[in-house]
């Protein structure tokens, strides 16, 4: 049996940047027992989602929804090893990006793992390692809480727009033909604006307050930050009747759970008795090749420009976590697994 490093937790207590061990002695999967719609991979470049650490530290439900011990890791960026033999899509060496779709008991930050052939696509020239591996989730969460809903020249509201979602969601609005107003702090101002969108800083007050001073009506809202529940359920002050809020997770704190469930509870009580007045829908960003190339081409293209917020090495992969935890990134942390690509 041949072995690969990779980072593991035994456990589903505490925060897992502490949790976290390097290991040399993992089984590598076969290619051997591939099937027709697996791919074997090689890992070069990962990059974290808060979805990473929210799964590993739900305590008994980590051990039940993906098992132990476990390895984080979802989005990729990477070389294939081995495809089934009637694969036409891939073939040995191919530089590909993609996703496990969610977290898994194997994922990517090891040396090698298995990725399904319906989320795993082909590099475009032009993108670097760091970029690829930074598309998938975030991207695709985005373009899915957008491009069925809006029309060119539509007005868009995107509360949270500093994040790995949020850069990609004011750019895919653009790109659809949308105007875009953002929420973000003071100090990240300028960045969004350089992206192409209006900016409210939530710092300042009440953000339907905020909006209603700002005197626009919008076609669609997109929620990345999930915590402020006043925004749905007052949400028809400052937008259209047909208007929709697409919703993109939660936070794994204690104020995401109450406003998660205030939420649901505005969903259910009919508006006539004070209920949220506008349709409101989660998004599930489940990845697919055809979405997946779209997406990479826009990066190739320079339509979507990918902000890096911060890289590490393999070995400090518990720093990466830290980084991500403070919620304060601008863009993506990526990890080198294996520099050479």
């Amino acid at each position: 049996m041949s072995l690969m490093s990779g980072w593991q937790y035994a456990t589903a207590t505490g925060d897992l940047e502490k949790r976290l061990c390097l290991k040399t002695d993992l089984p590598q999967p076969s290619a051997e027992n591939l099937s027709p719609n697996e791919v074997l991979v090689e890992s070069l470049y990962v990059s974290l989602n808060p979805a990473d650490y929210k799964i590993a530290e739900l305590g008994l439900l980590t051990k039940f929804a993906i098992g132990l011990p476990a390895t984080p890791g979802y989005d990729f960026y990477g070389r294939v090893k081995a495809v089934y033999p009637s694969n036409q899509d891939l073939k040995l060496g191919d530089l590909v990006f993609g996703s496990l779709g969610s977290p898994k008991q194997h994922g990517t930050l090891s040396q090698y793992f298995i990725a399904p052939m319906s989320s795993c696509v082909r590099v475009p020239d032009g993108v670097s390692p760091e970029e690829a591996a930074s598309i998938t989730s975030a991207a695709m969460a985005a373009y899915k809480a957008l491009a069925p809903f809006i029309k060119t020249g539509q007005k868009v509201f995107i509360n949270g727009g500093s994040g790995g979602v949020g850069i990609f969601a004011i750019q895919i609005a653009k790109i659809l033909g949308a105007e875009v107003t953002t929420s973000c702090s003071t100090r990240n101002i300028e960045f969004c604006q350089g992206l192409g969108a209006q900016v409210i800083d939530y710092t300042q007050g009440n953000l339907i307050d905020l909006h209603r001073e700002n005197g626009q009506t919008f076609d669609h809202i997109v929620d990345k930050i999930g915590d402020t529940p006043d925004l749905y359920r007052f949400a028809h002050l400052i937008t259209k009747p047909e208007a929709k809020v697409a919703q993109i997770g939660a936070p794994a704190t204690v104020s995401g759970l109450i406003g998660l469930l205030h939420t649901l509870y505005n969903k259910s009580v009919p508006s006539f008795l004070g209920g949220a007045q506008r349709r409101h829908v989660f998004i599930v960003g489940s990845p697919n090749r055809e979405d997946l190339i779209l997406l990479g081409n826009w990066v190739a293209e320079g339509k979507i420009t990918i902000n890096i917020d911060a890289k590490f090495s393999f070995e400090d992969t518990p720093k990466a976590f830290e980084k991500l935890k403070t919620g304060r990134t601008r863009g993506k942390i990526v990890i080198a697994v294996t520099e050479s690509s």
